[in-house]
């Protein structure tokens, strides 16, 4: 198959979208990465309290953790896909950070379901 032929104006918009999404990428403030820190922060703390005061099971605030990390996952999945119009470009970068991002997910998942599976 062959690629249909770009005029030099749609070529042009091409290289303008691919360049304004790089430089939106760079912007981008990590307010994703911040809030899972936090999260398992909060999580580690109450784990190490948990320990001496066995309020609850032991992995029960990492339960928590991962489902708070899954919903927001749900979230920027719904941002990515559903809000924002469909793209016509994509750069390196961001189909590097998207699959970093699901494999990411998908072992903090499986990490999360192994820790039940050992001790229940």
């Amino acid at each position: 198959m062959t690629e249909p032929q770009l005029s030099e104006q749609e070529s042009l918009q091409i290289i303008k979208q691919m360049i304004e999404r790089a430089k939106q990428e760079q912007k981008d403030d990590g307010r994703g990465w911040i809030i899972w820190g936090w999260l398992l922060f909060g999580a580690s703390v109450l784990s190490f309290i948990n320990q001496y005061t066995h309020w609850f099971f032991q992995y029960f605030f990492w339960n928590i953790f991962g489902i708070a990390s899954f919903l927001l996952l749900v979230f920027n999945v719904y941002n990515l896909v559903i809000k924002t119009k469909a793209k016509r470009i994509r750069t390196y970068t961001s189909a590097l950070y998207e699959h970093l991002n699901i494999g990411f997910f998908i072992s903090l998942a499986l990490i999360i379901l192994s820790i039940n599976q050992i001790t229940h």
